[in-house]
């Protein structure tokens, strides 16, 4: 099974992704890890650059999707895996449900949404620690303005604490494992 955490920058994804991890014995797959591994920088190794600049273009944003995807699906087939990425772009979501379904793999698609207050206090605070993102509150503003709200997705409110959010959709998962919902 694969469980996409997507949403804006700031609302929790990475941080949610670990907690769900370790209810689930899952391994999370981080587009922003996975970003910079691809351009030979270490994790916390600042990479900042402008909207759609440097590692952040569209050529390594599609190496990044491809690759995170192609990864999902084929460990998905024998384990959860955890995919924390904005998803902003529906043809990346579309992308992986196809590949999915090609293979048998279910995918559960979760939103983490937050009001813009909250996100810029996160953000604020994000700058005081040791993180795989880039993103700032400007970057969040230009994301905000292309993201596509993911139809196929169940929508969580993210401004709950990260372990509460952690145990709703392992909650979910559960029902729909268990075949009580969700189809």
């Amino acid at each position: 099974m694969v469980i996409v955490l997507c949403g804006l920058t700031g609302t929790g994804k990475s941080t949610v992704a670990k907690l769900l991890a370790q209810k689930l014995g899952a391994e999370v797959l981080s587009s922003d890890e996975i970003r910079k591994a691809f351009a030979g920088l270490s994790p916390y190794e600042s990479a900042k650059a402008a909207f759609g600049e440097g590692i952040y273009s569209q050529d390594m944003t599609d190496r990044v999707y491809r690759y995170m995807i192609e990864r999902a699906v084929e460990l998905g087939k024998r384990v959860h895996i955890i995919l924390d990425a904005t998803f902003s772009n529906p043809a990346y979501r579309g992308l992986l449900k196809q590949m999915a379904e090609k293979e048998g793999v279910r995918v559960l698609f979760f939103w983490l949404n937050a009001p813009d207050n909250v996100v810029r206090e996160r953000m604020e605070k994000r700058k005081r620690e040791k993180t795989a993102s880039d993103a700032d509150w400007e970057i969040y503003l230009q994301m905000k303005k292309r993201f596509v709200p993911p139809k196929e997705a169940v929508e969580v409110d993210a401004t709950k604490e990260p372990e509460e959010i952690a145990s709703l959709i392992r909650g979910y998962i559960d029902e729909v494992q268990e075949g009580a919902c969700c189809d």
